[in-house]
């Protein structure tokens, strides 16, 4: 398989695995809304669960691909880890629900009740949301072996995040309301089933790739950065005010939208185009060097960026109203005020983070 093939199969399993691990968010916040009781509670509780798992998978398998002569295999495991898991979770949140209820006693404390939310979708969650987070270095790896490390990190990043879009609009608008809960999140493991069995399929194809050398795999960073904790610190740094600013966007628009699953598809949708947007940017026109001194005017970015949506935020009732105004009272004209709240809050913020 040439290199150029290889990257477009490579982008387009990337984008299938974003449709449906997004795709499956959705039907994992609404699933959480009815034992949560509050739709809120449960968005909050998915995200912080997501991108816990995430965390954990790309941390304990990470080395682990690093070292692997078949990054593929690893790449079609973690798939199918998501898929059956997926299948798992129609039937295993209806049965842990009484166990959670009684573990949250009939009046807890706030602090009672929110760790038991937080811990209890955590470990619903995590054997799904660990295999996410091994994918996308598993296939990194995968492509090292024809363009060398790092070539290609972003155009993936930006595939998955781009699937990851269509995945929540699909599922929010059109999966759910025709299919229902379940079967959208049938359609979600198959597809993630789907590419595990192209990309085992495809590791007979790629072993004989020109960079698949130790050479090739060690070249992750400089060996400066190596020694270093200070990038894992300010990345760490970077990810908590990330997400946090996605929270209090989320949180402060829930008072002037109309707050539905609806909201929070267009809000996550909004918060992933930018993201794509950045790093699809950075691949065509980024530097290559991991300085991260050299690029400190993206942090100076951010931080004007985020002032930006929250002076936006101040204004938002203000900007509801006017939309509502010109364009009459419909759904039509509420979705779009609210995708104009979203690219104002997010859009400038989350391209600098992408």
């Amino acid at each position: 398989m040439s290199g150029v093939r290889s990257s477009g199969v490579a982008l387009l399993l990337m984008v299938a695995s974003g449709f449906a691990a997004l795709g499956s968010q959705i039907v994992w916040t609404q699933q959480g809304a009815l034992w949560l009781g509050h739709e809120s509670a449960a968005v909050l509780a998915v995200i912080g669960a997501f991108f816990g798992g995430l965390a954990l998978g790309a941390w304990g398998f990470g080395a682990r691909i690093e070292r692997s002569a078949q990054p593929a295999r690893w790449y079609a495991a973690c798939e199918a880890a998501i898929g059956v898991w997926s299948l798992v979770l129609i039937a295993l949140p209806a049965l842990a629900m009484p166990w959670l209820l009684e573990l949250t006693g009939a009046q807890p404390s706030a602090p009672r009740q929110w760790t038991v939310a937080f811990v209890g979708t955590f470990v619903l969650l995590l054997p799904a949301t660990m295999a996410m987070g091994a994918t996308l270095p598993a296939m990194e790896r995968v492509l090292a072996r024809w363009h060398g490390r790092g070539a290609a990190l972003a155009a993936l990043y930006a595939g998955n995040t781009a699937g990851a879009v269509l995945g929540v609009l699909a599922a929010a608008f059109w999966l759910v309301p025709t299919l229902g809960l379940m079967r959208t999140a049938v359609v979600c493991a198959l597809l993630n089933l789907l590419c595990a069995a192209i990309a085992w399929r495809w590791d007979g194809d790629a072993t004989a790739a020109p960079h698949a050398t130790a050479a090739a795999r060690s070249e992750v960073l400089p060996m400066a950065v190596q020694r270093s904790v200070w990038p894992l610190l300010l990345l760490g740094a970077t990810g908590l005010l990330g997400i946090g600013y996605e929270v209090l966007v989320v949180r402060v628009l829930s008072q002037v939208t109309e707050n539905t699953v609806y909201t929070f598809a267009m809000l996550l949708a909004t918060y992933l185009v930018g993201t794509a947007l950045g790093a699809a940017a950075w691949q065509r026109w980024g530097s290559q060097h991991v300085d991260i001194r050299e690029h400190q005017g993206l942090l100076w970015a951010l931080a004007g960026a985020c002032l930006f949506g929250v002076i936006a935020l101040g204004f938002a009732p203000q900007i509801k109203a006017f939309t509502l105004h010109a364009l009459g009272p419909s759904l039509a004209s509420a979705l779009i005020a609210e995708a104009a709240l979203a690219a104002l809050a997010f859009l400038p913020a989350t391209c600098v983070m992408g």
